[in-house]
């Protein structure tokens, strides 16, 4: 029997047992070698020299211990600390921002390399936490179901609007009750260090370059037929982007309400119009790989758009809403932007757009962008459901008056509105003209498709929409109206004859001509449209039935008859007018000369 000195002589002599780790790095994993589990690196990566970021624990489900998972969170949080310090070192060290930029091309470059170093600091948090505590302005004077949470004597900086019906106006009239004022809410989202959010990648700019060229396309090819934003205050916001202050840049007090680029714009809304009008720059754009990159500005638009935004919008955010849907019409993403449409339209309607009573408070400038955005929400609306074959939210009403067709460096002028007249011709002649094609087109979809919507006092109809064609005296008024609107067209915007020497060669309003004619053209075919179906359905019936052809035709079937040719006439109008203007290269945008041509084709298979 062996003495307890011996035993232990013997277990002294044994090898020692190998350290069991719980989970292995990748690479030592993949070369099938010893790894000790040390982090942030291990030893045999450090022996070989590797790089410690490629030294990296993939935590494989029912087979990692929890207490290397631990040691992996905390190795991270310390990696993310120690970033954190070099970032603040690097900042007090610079007094600039990572994001700042001193040149057209190197500065942005440093900065986007400086940012990818940040990336993990900034993404570890939950999506929007960063602008949370800046955006919430405090409590709405309502609650979400119209109560009035306001106090005696409380003010709060909310722009939305309560209409009569709402407890919180009939609150305000009573004696001695505290008056709101008119403050911005959105100014909120600026305060704090507004540096901090530019470090955030769905902040990240391309060079200045791309920028600018992606920028003037949009405006030189979108905003020509859309003027939704202020285009001198919003490309002064965004040259302030560039310099050494980064965003806001300077001040403007007089233009508070502007909405994107003004005082009051939050971050987020012109961050996001932004990356739409850039991803709209991308379509008309040559850029190599075109389709990725407008992707790209996509991701970042759609990122911005998080449920925060809503919380207390203002004239920003619809003008943001309307870019985003603008750039959804280029995609196949219907009912993504059937909802943002109607966001912006209801959110415009919140902030009391749809009335002109309280325009005294606005400047000039303030009161036009209100009656573009306004009427741009309305639009949008008519031709997304149009295209949807949805009924629309609202009807179009003169309550607001038209915009006025002011440039936009004359809307700040110390003169009267009338300005601009009789001195330089407006580029914006086209959007009263829209507006007023607009309306005729809320008419005919009210009145000639209206059946073809879910009613829910009555059943649905079996028959297609043609069912309402037999009004023929509101065909015919309809009709009329567009004489009337081709009449009326100044002689600038004419397709006629004499609209051509007028225009003396001017690119924009040539284009401008041509979108306007286009949809007129559109219009007449939708207006003749259900007459047509009808005509070809009657038509089609009565060869099954073997009926001769030259039976002599009822009232009803000749003015359906005469009808589908005046539809069959715009379709062949259509298609020859988008022809001229594409090889004439005063075409609009591809995505709308595409819609104009497929509804001609689709009319051709009946």
């Amino acid at each position: 029997m062996q003495s307890p000195h011996e035993d232990q002589d013997v277990a002294d002599k044994r090898p020692a047992k190998r350290r069991r780790v719980a989970l292995a790095c990748d690479l030592c994993r993949e070369r099938k070698i010893r790894c000790d589990g040390a982090k942030p690196i291990c030893k045999q990566c450090e022996k070989r020299g590797d790089d410690p970021l490629r030294c990296v624990y993939t935590i494989v489900p029912q087979s990692a211990k929890q207490i290397s998972e631990q040691e992996y969170i905390s190795s991270l949080q310390n990696q993310v600390q120690t970033l954190q310090k070099v970032v603040e070192d690097l900042r007090r060290a610079s007094g600039n921002t990572v994001g700042c930029r001193d040149s057209p091309h190197s500065g942005h470059a440093q900065g986007m390399a400086d940012g990818a170093e940040v990336r993990a600091v900034v993404g570890s948090s939950p999506a929007g936490s960063l602008f949370r505590a800046s955006e919430d302005v405090g409590p709405s004077p309502v609650s979400a179901m119209g109560a009035s949470t306001m106090r005696r004597g409380a003010s709060f900086g909310d722009n939305n609007f309560y209409g009569q019906s709402s407890i919180h106006s009939l609150l305000r009239e009573v004696p001695n009750a505290a008056t709101r004022p008119v403050v911005g809410n959105a100014v909120a989202d600026n305060a704090g260090p507004v540096n901090d959010y530019m470090m955030h990648p769905r902040y990240a700019l391309p060079p200045r370059q791309v920028a600018d060229k992606l920028l003037d396309l949009y405006f030189d090819n979108v905003h020509i037929f859309y003027p939704w934003t202020h285009s001198i205050i919003f490309r002064r916001r965004y040259e302030a982007l560039w310099d050494k202050a980064g965003y806001p840049g300077p001040s403007i007090s007089d233009h508070s309400h502007i909405g994107l680029g003004g005082d009051g714009c939050p971050v987020s809304a012109f961050f996001c119009a932004l990356n739409s009008m850039f991803a709209l720059g991308c379509e008309f754009s040559d850029l190599p790989d075109k389709d990725s990159v407008s992707a790209t500005f996509c991701g970042r638009m759609r990122e911005l758009l998080y449920i925060e935004l809503f919380d207390h919008g203002d004239i920003a955010h619809v003008q943001a809403l309307l870019l985003a849907g603008h750039y959804l019409l280029t995609t196949e993403l219907p009912t993504r932007c059937y909802n943002v449409v109607g966001l912006a339209l209801r959110m415009a309607v919140g902030l009391g757009m749809y009335s002109d009573q309280c325009s005294e408070r606005y400047s000039m400038g303030e009161r036009e962008i209100r009656r573009r955005v306004w009427y741009g929400c309305l639009q949008m609306e008519m031709t997304v459901n149009m295209t949807l074959g949805r009924p629309p939210l609202l009807r179009m009403t003169d309550d607001v008056p038209l915009p006025a067709a002011i440039d936009d460096e004359y809307l700040d002028s110390p003169g009267p509105s009338t300005l601009q007249q009789g001195r330089v011709l407006s580029g914006n002649l086209f959007v009263v003209e829209n507006i007023r094609l607009a309306k005729i087109l809320g008419m005919i979809l009210s009145h000639m498709y209206s059946d073809s919507y879910p009613q829910t006092n009555q059943t649905t109809h079996v028959n297609p929409p043609s069912a309402t064609a037999s009004d023929f005296s509101t065909m015919t008024r309809l009709d009329r109206l567009l004489d009337e609107f081709e009449a009326s067209l100044p002689d600038v915007l004419t397709w006629k004859a004499h609209g051509e020497a007028s225009r003396c060669g001017d690119t924009v309003l040539r284009r401008q001509s041509n979108v306007l004619q286009a949809r007129f053209l559109h219009l007449r075919l939708m207006l003749h449209r259900p007459s047509f179906t009808a005509y070809c359905s009657s038509a089609r019936q009565a060869a099954l039935r073997g009926e001769a052809s030259q039976r002599t035709p009822n009232l009803t079937a000749a003015l359906h008859a005469e009808c589908a040719k005046s539809c069959v006439q715009a379709a062949h109008d259509l298609v020859k007018s988008q022809e001229n203007a594409i090889l004439n290269n005063v075409a609009g945008a591809w995505w709308f000369s595409l819609f104009c041509t497929s509804t001609p084709k689709a009319c051709s298979e009946c």
